[in-house]
């Protein structure tokens, strides 16, 4: 399995409302959005946290994979990150 780290980087943030990015989370209490870092910027940002950048997996997941992530962060903290 390969994984590409993208160039970009990007931000994690409280939204007042779902924005044009790569991700939108909601729940009952907050929108949370991923953007590139220079959209961060924008008036409907209530709160951002900068410098993040994505890691894509060239590899179809089953849904009831267990341990994945798992295997994901270790090798990340054994590298520092």
């Amino acid at each position: 399995m390969r994984v590409y780290v993208w160039r970009e980087r990007f931000a994690i943030a409280k939204a007042r409302k779902p924005l044009d990015c790569f991700a939108v989370i909601k729940d009952k209490k907050e929108i949370t959005v991923i953007l590139e870092e220079s959209k961060a910027n924008s008036e409907d940002i209530i709160e951002a946290n900068v410098g993040w950048r994505i890691l894509t997996f060239d590899a179809v997941l089953p849904f009831d994979l267990v341990g994945f992530l798992a295997n994901i962060s270790m090798a990340l903290a054994e590298g520092g990150v």
